[in-house]
C-alpha cells in the first residue's frame, strides 16, 4: 500500500486522484470486454457481409461513449469478427475461408472444420486431406481458422451452430485456456464432435484423434549424433504444459542425468521477431545449445534465421530438428530433418470418424485413435563439426 510522509496534503489528493484513476481505468476494462463479447453474440446472428448500425446507433443501443464504440470496432475488425470500407460502413466477416453464409443457412449436410491455423504446418496437411475426402463422397465442408485466438473458435461453433452444421472437426488453438463455455455449447446442441490432437474439458467420451509422436526419438537421435547441449524451443504455450518437455527431460535423465529444462525456450505466441531475438541471445550465450529441437518447422525456419544471423552452420555449429514435415522442410537449406505426424491421415481419420456416426446422431464405437509418426531425417543434424 501507500506511505504518506508528513501531514502533505497534496500529497494525499494526488495519491487519491492516482486511486481515482486506476479505479476508472479498470471499470472502463470491464466495459470495454462486456461490450466486445455483447457485439460478438449480436453479430452471431447477422448473415456474413451484412452491414452493421451506426456508431451511434451502437452507442444509444449498448449506452456507451463513441469513444468506446470505435476502440471496441477496432478491435473486432483486428480478431477478424468485422472488417470495414472506408465510404461504406463496417461489415460481418465471413466466418469460413471458403463459403459466404449469405442466408445464414448451410446446405445439406456440411462438416464444419476449426484449424488454429492455416496452410501452414500440420493444418495444411490436414485441410488438404479432409478435401479430398469431402470432394470424393460429395460432403460439404467449411472451413475456418481460429488464428490461435480461442474467442474467435467460439464464435465460429456458435455462428455454425446457428446455420445448422451436421458436425464439428476441432483442431483446439495451442495455447493456455478454458474451452468449458464452448463445450457446453457443443454438449448442449448435441452436435457430433470429433477432436484433433486435444479436447476440450468435460467432454471426454467425444472422439480424439491424436498423433502417436515419438518424440523421444528425436532426442536420442539428436543424442547419438554427438549433441550434447540440446535445447528445445516452443512458441505454443507454457512449460508446465508442454508434453515434449516431458519427453525431451525422459531423455536427458536417461542419458545424462538432465533433471531440469534450463537450456529451453518455451514462450506462448510471442511476435516474430520477439521470439528470434530470444532465440540468438540463446545461442550467444555463456554455455549455448549445439542442437534444437523445434516444436513445428515453422519455428525450425526461424531457428535457420536466428544461427545463421550469427554467422554459425546449421548441423555442422547448431543441429535442429522440426516437427510436421511440412513441404517447407526439404526446401530449406541444408533440408529440414523433421518429424512427420501424418497429419493427412489424421485428416482422413477425423473425416471416417465424423461420417461414422450413424445420421451423425451417434458417437461411433471407437472413440480414441493414434496415429503413428516417423523421423524424416535429412541434413540439418548431421553431428556437431569437431
Amino acid at each position: 500500500m501507500f506511505t504518506i510522509v508528513g501531514n502533505d496534503k497534496l500529497n494525499i489528493r494526488k495519491i487519491k486522484r492516482i486511486i481515482r484513476n486506476w479505479e476508472l481505468e479498470g471499470t472502463r476494462l470491464a466495459v470495454f470486454r462486456d461490450v466486445y463479447n455483447q457485439i460478438i453474440h449480436d453479430i452471431e446472428k447477422m448473415p456474413a457481409h451484412a452491414k452493421i448500425p451506426s456508431r451511434l446507433t451502437l452507442c444509444e443501443h449498448y449506452f456507451i461513449s463513441r469513444n468506446t464504440v470505435d476502440r471496441v470496432i477496432a478491435k473486432l475488425c483486428q480478431d477478424g469478427f468485422l472488417y470495414t470500407i472506408k465510404g461504406s460502413g463496417t461489415f460481418v466477416a465471413d466466418p469460413s475461408t471458403n463459403l459466404s453464409l449469405n442466408n445464414n443457412k448451410l446446405p445439406g449436410r456440411s462438416i464444419g472444420v476449426i484449424l488454429p491455423t492455416q496452410h501452414i504446418n500440420s493444418s495444411g496437411q490436414i485441410e488438404a486431406s479432409i478435401r479430398g475426402y469431402a470432394n470424393n463422397h460429395n460432403i460439404n465442408v467449411i472451413f475456418c481458422c481460429s488464428n490461435h485466438n480461442s474467442e474467435r473458435q467460439s464464435s465460429y461453433i456458435r455462428r455454425l451452430i446457428n446455420a445448422g452444421v451436421s458436425g464439428f472437426i476441432i483442431h483446439a488453438p495451442g495455447i493456455s485456456s478454458s474451452f468449458s463455455d464452448t463445450a457446453r455449447i457443443l454438449t448442449a446442441e448435441h452436435v457430433p464432435t470429433v477432436f484433433l490432437f486435444k479436447g476440450f474439458d468435460d467432454m471426454y467420451s467425444s472422439p480424439l484423434i491424436v498423433s502417436n509422436s515419438d518424440d523421444e526419438s528425436v532426442v536420442e537421435y539428436l543424442l547419438d549424433r554427438g549433441y550434447r547441449r540440446i535445447a528445445y524451443i516452443s512458441n505454443h504455450g507454457f512449460a508446465k504444459q508442454d508434453f515434449k518437455i516431458r519427453a525431451y527431460l525422459r531423455v536427458l535423465h536417461k542419458r545424462m542425468n538432465v533433471t531440469e529444462y534450463s537450456n529451453c525456450l518455451v514462450t506462448e505466441r510471442l511476435p516474430k521477431e520477439i521470439f528470434l531475438s530470444c532465440l540468438v541471445d540463446m545461442l550467444k550465450s555463456v554455455n549455448p545449445p549445439d542442437a534444437l529441437y523445434c516444436y513445428n518447422d515453422t519455428e525450425a525456419s526461424m531457428a535457420y534465421e536466428a544461427v545463421q544471423s550469427l554467422d554459425l552452420k546449421v548441423s555442422d555449429d547448431v543441429g535442429i530438428v522440426g516437427t510436421d514435415n511440412t513441404i517447407a522442410a526439404a526446401a530449406m537449406s541444408p533440408p529440414l530433418t523433421s518429424l512427420d505426424l501424418h497429419a493427412e491421415r489424421i485428416g482422413l481419420r477425423a473425416m471416417e470418424m465424423i461420417m461414422s456416426y450413424s445420421d451423425l446422431q451417434h458417437p461411433p464405437q471407437n472413440t480414441f485413435r493414434l496415429v503413428d509418426s516417423d523421423l524424416v531425417v535429412r541434413r540439418s543434424c548431421l553431428g556437431p563439426c569437431k
